[in-house]
């Protein structure tokens, strides 16, 4: 029921995500990602539906959608501790940055 929304526009919000999905059934949550430092939107987030079928419906309507003008890309949300080993966390190390965000 949750899914994972990558490709943000820097102006999108919480109330747009939650705007945007609300056409495919109740959304439980809708929440953009900030960088904790410089409080600037990381470019993705994720939302919660309430019904598995929802979820379906947004797949239906394709995994590249538009919100804000800006072509956004869908899948499903993945817990951290069962992403594969190859994850960009292990690439980009734990912070995001080539070198562990330093």
């Amino acid at each position: 029921r949750k899914l994972f929304v990558g490709g943000l526009a820097p102006s999108v919000d919480d109330a747009m995500l939650r705007e945007h999905f609300g056409a495919f059934g109740e959304v439980e949550d809708a929440v953009v990602m900030y960088d904790h430092d410089n409080k600037r939107p990381r470019g993705f987030g994720f939302v919660t539906f309430a019904a598995d079928e929802s979820v379906d419906a947004v797949f239906a309507a394709g995994t590249m959608q538009t919100i804000a003008d800006k072509q956004i890309e869908i899948k499903s949300a993945v817990p951290r501790d069962q992403m594969p080993a190859s994850s960009h966390r292990h690439i980009l190390g734990p912070h995001g940055g080539p070198h562990g965000g330093r």
